[in-house]
């Protein structure tokens, strides 16, 4: 890992990459430790250093030099390529200078591999891909590739044995190549109802679904995607259900009180373990309205209706404005949504901390620390990352 030591400006050794170090942005830490548990390498242009996807800073950090070899010692549990202008092209460079068996070595504890908003070529992708022999999770948002691409990508997910899968737009041929056991719906531009619909397979080993973000055609598209569950989904165990897809914040209306019978048909129908409905709540009557849902499910018949209120991160304790309402049977299952959503303050998790709801071995895939690669030329590096740093 990257220590202290890596920071001096020592000689490499033989066979090394180059005798001049270059510079990644580091998240900050107490100390720089040899074993760091779990670490999310980012991939992504350094006028973007220590931002997530939608231009905000969300990490305290500092540009690092480092050398190579400091670089491969990482071995990161997260690989994330984010952002157009993407540099992933010149870390693929790199790899194609060392042996095979180092490249592995790299990439030896990767588990999820991450895209968003990127424009990178299918075949750098691909190169990743076929150094690893496992990978647990896929996603990806806002990534175009073509049909061609997306067939190429489904053999070595296949081949990986993919377990989980964040979908942002139509790839159902790709999931229905895959055993893959939770699918999560969100990003963008997101999957239209009617897709899935339309779509002829059954996903027989998906056993939770995360609905969060659809690309919205009718108003109706929350009963019609409840309405298609049962078939698309027959041996699913555990539902979350971002109540946006209804109405982006929560209200009691004759459209809530429909989807709201549906989901507890829905759970009695499928012998659900666990439902979870996750609801924007920033004022009294979105909050009166969510404590309506919650009725709603116990007066149902559903079991251990209880419903949770948080502040999203930025927020003071004290001012809640999300709610989840959680029921099942499923313990475990339950106290996961719990600490995932309540105690992690998030309303839309991403699949480093939803791969723990894969069974009861699997933990949340957070990290230790956070580093960002964004290219070789430490000058060009710096000038990009300085120039945008607010002075």
């Amino acid at each position: 890992m990257i220590t202290e030591s890596d920071r001096r400006d020592e000689e490499l050794e033989p066979n090394s990459f180059s005798s001049e170090p270059i510079v990644v942005w580091m998240q900050r830490s107490g100390s720089y430790v040899e074993n760091i548990r779990n670490v999310v390498l980012r991939v992504k242009h350094p006028s973007k250093f220590g931002q997530n996807v939608q231009g905000i800073s969300n990490e305290s950090g500092e540009l690092v030099d480092v050398r190579w070899e400091s670089v491969m010692n990482l071995r990161p549990t997260v690989l994330e390529l984010t952002d157009s202008r993407n540099p992933l092209p010149q870390l693929i460079g790199m790899l194609k200078r060392i042996s095979e068996s180092q490249v592995k070595e790299f990439l030896s504890r990767l588990k999820l591999l991450s895209l968003d908003t990127t424009d990178i070529d299918v075949h750098d992708l691909l190169f990743i891909l076929q150094k690893l022999e496992l990978l647990a999770a896929f996603s990806f948002s806002d990534t175009r590739f073509t049909k061609k691409g997306w067939t190429l990508l489904s053999s070595e997910l296949a081949r990986l044995s993919v377990r989980a899968v964040d979908m942002s737009n139509d790839i159902l041929d790709v999931l229905d190549k895959l055993n893959v056991e939770l699918v999560k719906l969100s990003g963008a531009p997101g999957i239209k109802v009617e897709a899935i619909k339309k779509c002829n397979a059954s996903f027989i080993t998906v056993r939770t679904l995360v609905a969060q973000e659809l690309d919205y055609s009718y108003d109706g598209d929350a009963q019609h995607l409840i309405a298609c569950i049962e078939t698309r989904f027959p041996r699913l165990k555990t539902l979350i259900w971002d109540w946006s897809i209804v109405d982006p914040a929560v209200s009691f209306d004759n459209e809530s009180k429909t989807v709201i019978a549906l989901l507890a048909q829905l759970y009695k129908r499928m012998k659900l373990e666990s439902l979870a409905i996750i609801s924007y709540t920033p004022c009294n009557d979105t909050k009166y309205a969510s404590g309506e849902l919650a009725r709603s499910l116990l007066e149902a018949g559903l079991p251990l209706v209880q419903l949770f209120r948080f502040a999203s991160k930025g927020l003071s304790q004290g001012q809640d404005n999300f709610t989840v309402i959680i029921a099942g049977s499923n313990h475990q299952t339950r106290d996961k949504i719990h600490s995932i959503y309540v105690e992690g303050r998030t309303s839309a998790p991403d699949l480093r901390y939803l791969m723990q709801l894969l069974d009861d071995i699997t933990p949340p895939f957070t990290s230790a620390t956070v580093v960002e690669f964004g290219g070789i030329d430490r000058d060009n590096v710096r000038s990009a990352y300085e120039t945008r740093k607010p002075q």
